[in-house]
C-alpha cells in the first residue's frame, strides 16, 4: 500500500493518491485520516507506505509518449 500525499496536480489543485497492489484505489484534493485507517483495516496483510510529496506535480496514468519513427 502507499499513499502519496501534498501533491499538485497539472490544475495546481492539491492531489492525494492511496495505490494498491499498483492500481490507483482513490485520488482526491484531502484524504482524511479516518479513510486511510480503514483503507488499512480492509489490507492488513500489507504494509503502508506514506511518501509526502511536498507541492511535486502527480499526472496519475500519464505515460511518456515520446517516440521516434525511423524508416
Amino acid at each position: 500500500m502507499l499513499f502519496l500525499k501534498n501533491g499538485v496536480d497539472v490544475f495546481g489543485k492539491q492531489i492525494e493518491l492511496l495505490i494498491l497492489d499498483d492500481k490507483i484505489f482513490k485520488v482526491g484534493e484531502k484524504i482524511l485520516e479516518s479513510e486511510i485507517e480503514e483503507f488499512k483495516k480492509e489490507n492488513s496483510d500489507k504494509n503502508l507506505k506514506i511518501i509526502d510529496l511536498n507541492g511535486k506535480l502527480v499526472m496519475p496514468g500519464v505515460i511518456d509518449i515520446h517516440t521516434h519513427m525511423r524508416e
